[in-house]
């Protein structure tokens, strides 16, 4: 006989519990996935993206803002909202990811298909990273191309991999120092792989953005390849990248 072991104990539970009951809320549900875009909003933006009243936002955002789940900036005469850090997004994707899971079991028996806006899918933004198709092509291709492995957790930067990113102006040295995970195996919730998030993900986008080879999509997470980007990024990363 073997012996189960429960890592989880009475002080834990609760806690899971309570954090479970607080995002799990309709309407905090709906604040956090329009927080998912990295972008700060304000009370009013969420008020209306949620359809509810800016007394009862107020109410929300105070629970999340106590749980230390949301980070609030004051400018002016507003107050902006953000997730409060990189590991709360990944908690709110990783959720994402077992719903789709779910609903996706559901579905096989109910014989529904599951229903994903084709510009999600295609490219979009999970936080500070990239995502859908583009953020997984672009993560196989670069383990294809020898400059990342696969970790448990983790991808790992081989030896070509430092040079690799030097020259896209991408310090791998430098974002290991941060205070946050350098290079996450995220769990993409619409293609079941893996896309690069942490330190280094995020700094693939910048760089992406900043060089304009893909562009964001205005009032929606979604981002599409510009014409200059895609042939930058075949040039880079292998003529077959971005045939998706």
């Amino acid at each position: 006989m073997f012996k189960i072991r429960y890592d989880l104990d009475m002080d834990t539970a609760p806690t899971i519990s309570s954090i479970g009951t607080l995002i799990g809320d309709p309407t905090r549900a709906v604040v956090l996935a329009n927080l998912l875009d990295g972008a700060a909003w304000t009370a009013g933006e969420l008020a209306k993206s949620a359809g509810v009243t800016p007394q009862t936002i107020s109410s929300h955002l105070r629970m999340l803002l106590d749980a230390g789940i949301l980070h609030g900036d004051s400018q002016g005469r507003h107050r902006y909202f953000r997730l409060a850090t990189p590991e709360v997004a990944a908690m709110l994707e990783s959720l994402t990811a077992l719903s789709s899971w779910h609903s996706s079991n559901q579905n096989r028996i109910s014989k529904r298909p599951i229903r994903v806006p084709d510009q999600l899918r295609r490219g979009r933004t999970c936080y500070d990273h990239l995502a859908g198709q583009l953020g997984v092509s672009i993560s196989d291709a670069m383990i294809e191309k020898g400059v990342l492995a696969y970790g448990d957790t983790e991808f790992r930067v081989t030896m070509e991999g430092a040079d690799f990113f030097r020259e896209l102006d991408i310090n791998c040295d430098e974002l290991k120092q941060q205070k946050r995970k350098f290079a996450h195996q995220c769990l993409d919730w619409s293609e079941r792989r893996y896309h690069i998030a942490g330190a280094l993900g995020s700094d693939i986008l910048r760089v992406f953005e900043h060089r304009k080879w893909i562009a964001r999509e205005k009032g929606s997470r979604a981002v599409s390849v510009t014409r200059a980007g895609a042939q930058h990024i075949r040039r880079l990363l292998g003529a077959d990248c971005l045939n998706f």
